[in-house]
Order: C-alpha cells, then structure tokens, then sequence
C-alpha cells in the first residue's frame, strides 16, 4: 500500500495493537470490524498480523516510497549506512558512530544500529510510542538485551535512537542451521529467559516475543542471544 495518511497510519496501527491483545481466534475479526468503513487499510492491517503469525515482521510487507532513505547522511555522531530492517511506524539503518571511549579517553569508531521514525508517521501518538521504547530500553542493562547509546532528532523533526548493533539471525534460524543439539537448544531458551526476567523485574512486558525478535549470533565463539523490538511493550 503506498500514499497512506499520517492518520490512516494511525488508525492501522492502533487497530493492529489492540487486535494482537485479542485470542487469535477473534484477531482478524476484530481488525474487519474495526476498518469495515477503509477495505485498503483493513487489508493492510490484516497483512501485518499475517506477518507476525508467520515470525516475520512489518518489513516482510513492501511499504515501497512510505520509508525515506537516509542512507549517506550523518545523524549526530554517526554516518548511515544502509538500511537493514523495517517496522510498521520505523525503520532500523546500520551506521557508524564515533564515541569516547571512557577507559583508554581516545575517540573511536563503532557500527550501531539506529531506529527512526518514518515519513508520515510523526503523529503524536506514534511519537509518544516510540520514545516510550526508547525510554524502556534505557532502564535495561542486561547482556541479553540491546544497549541504547544515545538520541536526538532528524533535521525534519523525527525522534531516533542510536542503539548497540548485533550481527545476529532468528534464533530458530541460528539453532536449525547450526544443527543445535536439544541440551544447546534449552541453553539459548535459558539465555533469552534470564533476559526476559530482567525485563521483567524492570516491570516491562514486551509482548511480541517471536523467533525474528530473538537474535542469536557468536560472540567469543559463544552462541549470544538478543531480545530486540521493544516497540508495543508495556
């Protein structure tokens, strides 16, 4: 779907949010009655929950001119460069930051990755949502969960955040392709719920626990697990 409104975004994602709080049974139901009187938005919140019941995410639907590209551009301390993933209100670009490193005091350089608001999505609400998720990955400190380095806005206005970059793959990928015995398995599950617990213990629930919301990949040698996406947490 292209050329959506700022409110016919709103409409598809507030619906989308309370649909996915329903028993799945009453999901797709819920979303028809919803947006009977917009059949395009109804389809296209329809897709998104398509989307998420397979693991997949928002990206997995072509959103075509919805996302500017700010691939070349500098955010702050940090130079994009290039887009690796999407959501329904924002999109995630792999960048280089340059930051102080407090222990030796000597600038240096790091990939981090950056989430920024969409065009056409800089309502109230979705900007209130979003800085509620940067605000939750804040109070995280936690190894299994990603580190937030910094904030700011773009030129137009739009909130983003500067956050840890892990080079990972789902974790049902990374156990299948790596023939992960089931002792190794139970391992990576323990990892992701220590991470889970701690967010817990944070009073957050992040509610969109999913294979392609759990990163796996090596650190060290080790298999390293990341919960990532805290956008519809509460």
């Amino acid at each position: 779907m292209r050329d959506m409104s700022a409110k016919d975004w709103k409409r598809v994602h507030d619906t989308f949010l309370q649909a996915i709080d329903l028993p799945a049974a009453s999901q797709g139901t819920f979303i028809t009655d919803q947006l009977r009187d917009a059949p395009e938005l109804a389809e296209y919140a329809l897709r998104l929950l398509e989307a998420r019941a397979r693991g997949g995410d928002a990206h997995d639907i072509d959103d075509g001119d919805l996302t500017d590209s700010l691939i070349g551009s500098n955010l702050g301390t940090c130079a994009i460069k290039e887009r690796i993933g999407e959501g329904s209100i924002g999109a995630v670009y792999l960048a280089e930051q340059e930051f102080l490193d407090r222990e030796s005091n000597a600038t240096g350089r790091r990939p981090v990755a950056i989430k920024v608001i969409k065009l056409g999505m800089d309502t109230r609400q979705i900007i209130g949502r979003f800085r509620h998720e940067r605000s939750v990955l804040t109070k995280m400190n936690h190894p299994g969960i990603a580190t937030v380095f910094d904030a700011g806005a773009t030129a137009d206005g739009r909130p983003y955040f500067v956050m840890e970059y892990f080079l990972g793959e789902p974790i049902t990928r990374f156990a299948d392709r790596r023939n992960l015995t089931i002792a190794e398995r139970l391992k990576l599950f323990c990892d992701v719920c220590r991470a889970v617990e701690h967010a817990h213990r944070k009073l957050v629930i992040h509610r969109d626990l999913k294979p392609s919301n759990i990163l796996v990949g090596e650190i060290d040698g080790r298999p390293t697990a990341k919960v990532i996406d805290f956008g519809i947490a509460k």
